[in-house]
């Protein structure tokens, strides 16, 4: 037994240091599992990198590290690379090159079993392919789950940044912000609070889109003094952009366009970015009646519309083209335009509709519950403290009604004990009484021996005898006072003593009120009239009848027979 319980306390802590170990095989504050520990240490400098002002020559630097080390490892390569494709759909996602993002996340998620990299595989291709649709929301809201039930609070911050991206394209400004609010207090928990430069744009964003111009004034001009946002380019640019866009300032268009030129990067994405600034300032040269500056905007653009991926991009492109062939008399080419602007608005539309609605209607019914949930919830407080309040009031009345029946029958049970010793000490001295007069017959009966041996009994010698019978009548009347009165006293001593010892004579049940009364074994056997030795032999009878040792004390076990009167 000794070697089984010592093999099973064994066992215990060996799957206890298991639990453990497997709970820190994880990169904190993040869920990958470690791997191999440059690697690890890779990936955590790439954690480091999402959304801060990090230069994508950084970035790639990274991922080319990710990318030998996974080719040269032999052991958890499939994962390795997994990992590094993935590292590279991101770095492409950043550069605005989806169609490469795509092909690696695709690799990616062939060669992983892992349940935590195929989520974010999951979401980058989902934000990749439809950004703005409900099933990118819907999947969103499922890894935001997700992330929490691991304790990523990192990624829980990014998701809920999504989140708050993909609900700016619909009529919900105020639940974005709540998220965008939310991913900042993520952030900030995990001491990350530096991951997303452009949590303060989405903010001024969502506040202009939301109406409240004054309040994303306010944040604009904060985020124009921050160094931190004007020497990062990406997220600069997209500043001055959404500055003009919400507040027509020419300003922040030429400065845009003025940052995004700059960019050292040339790709799809921002080759993309720059055509959409040269079709605004064109557009903007047109309200200007400037056509020819116009022209010449419009005519710089290097990149074919119909290869831009973003259709946002695209239909803002036509519809530009559109005013700028109808003020020049190309009326075909502005139909051309048109109709090219309405199809990709349509596209545009298919796909934020009727799910849009949708989820924005779930999110507002889902904080219509939390709040009838919440206001349920102090209305139930209210009611408990009422209920408490009233116990307590109830409690002290039922305390303090309690306390004064206690002190009355208290008072009323020690008048009653009063009085039972009153009549103990009136039967004791009738027992007493009886005594002495059991002494005056002993005399009597001597006497009347006495003169029975005389030849000659005198007048006086009668007169002697007379009296002393009649002490003897008065000595009778005592012994029915004295059994009348205990009788009152204790109206059941006999009753329960029949009940013990059926058997018991009406002389063995006065001994046994004798005892219990306290008398002592002199003034019993005067009572009995009997020989103290007798007396012994009658007490240890008793014993016999009620089954008691020699150990065992009669007058205890008597009183228990005689329970105190609480009622006059």
């Amino acid at each position: 037994m000794k070697n089984l319980a010592t093999i099973t306390v064994i066992l215990i802590l060996v799957t206890l240091l298991q639990g453990c170990r497997h709970k820190t095989e994880r990169l904190e504050p993040y869920g990958w599992t470690l791997i191999e520990s440059k690697f690890d240490s890779l990936t955590r400098v790439a954690e480091a990198y999402m959304y801060t002002p990090i230069s994508p020559d950084s970035v790639e630097a990274v991922v080319r590290q990710m990318d030998f080390i996974a080719g040269t490892s032999t052991e958890n390569t499939n994962e390795l690379l997994a990992r590094s494709r993935y590292w590279e759909a991101y770095l492409c996602n950043r550069n605005w090159d989806g169609f490469h993002a795509r092909q690696a996340l695709q690799e990616a998620d062939s060669l992983t079993s892992d349940k935590y990299l195929k989520e974010r595989i999951g979401s980058l291709s989902l934000t990749t392919e439809n950004f703005k649709a409900y099933e990118t929301f819907r999947n969103l809201l499922q890894q935001l789950d997700y992330y929490k039930s691991i304790g990523d609070i990192p990624q829980q911050g990014n998701t809920a940044m999504l989140i708050c991206s993909n609900l700016a394209y619909t009529d919900a400004p105020d639940i974005a912000l709540d998220y965008l609010y939310m991913a900042d207090s993520l952030f900030k928990a995990s001491g990350t609070d530096a991951r997303c430069i452009n949590l303060g744009t989405n903010e001024a964003t969502l506040l202009c889109i939301a109406d409240r111009k004054e309040e994303a004034e306010k944040v604009f001009n904060r985020l124009f003094s921050d160094s931190i946002i004007t020497n990062h380019k990406d997220g600069y640019e997209v500043l001055l952009r959404n500055h003009y866009y919400f507040f027509g300032d020419s300003a922040s268009l030429f400065k845009g366009y003025a940052v995004q030129k700059d960019k050292e990067h040339v790709t799809t994405g921002s080759q993309s970015l720059t055509a959409l600034y040269e079709s605004l300032i064109a557009d903007y040269f047109l309200m200007k009646g400037n056509i020819d500056s116009a022209s010449f905007y419009l005519n710089n653009l290097k990149i074919d519309v119909e290869n831009i991926e973003d259709d946002d991009i695209k239909s803002t492109i036509y519809g530009t083209y559109a005013s700028y062939y109808d003020s020049i008399g190309q009326k075909e080419k502005a139909i051309e335009a048109i109709n090219r602007y309405e199809i990709i608005q349509k596209e545009i539309d298919k796909s934020q509709s009727p799910e849009n609605k949708i989820y924005t209607d779930y999110l507002r019914a889902k904080e219509q519950i939390q709040t009838e949930a919440k206001a349920e919830k102090n209305a139930i407080q209210i009611r408990l403290y009422a209920i408490i309040v009233v116990s307590i009031i109830l409690l002290m009345s039922i305390i303090i009604i309690g306390r004064k029946w206690y002190q009355r029958h208290r008072i009323k049970y020690q008048e009653t004990l009063q009085r039972v010793e009153q009549r103990e000490r009136e039967l004791m001295g009738s027992a007493l009484s009886r005594q002495h007069s059991e002494q005056i017959l002993d005399y009597v009966d001597n006497e009347i021996t006495r003169l029975g041996n005389q030849n000659v009994i005198t007048g006086r010698d009668i007169a002697q005898l007379d009296r002393n019978l009649h002490l003897q009548k008065l000595d009778r009347k005592g012994i029915q006072s004295f059994e009348e009165t205990f009788t009152s006293i204790h109206p059941y001593f006999e009753t329960n003593l029949r009940n013990i010892a059926p058997d018991l004579s009406d002389t063995q049940v006065r001994l046994c009120a004798y005892i219990m009364l306290g008398m002592n074994n002199q003034e019993i056997a005067s009572m009995l009239n009997i020989k103290p030795s007798s007396l012994r032999q009658a007490r240890l009878r008793l014993r016999q009848k009620f089954g008691l040792t020699k150990d065992d004390s009669i007058s205890e076990f008597l009183k228990q027979f005689t329970p105190p009167m609480l009622d006059t």
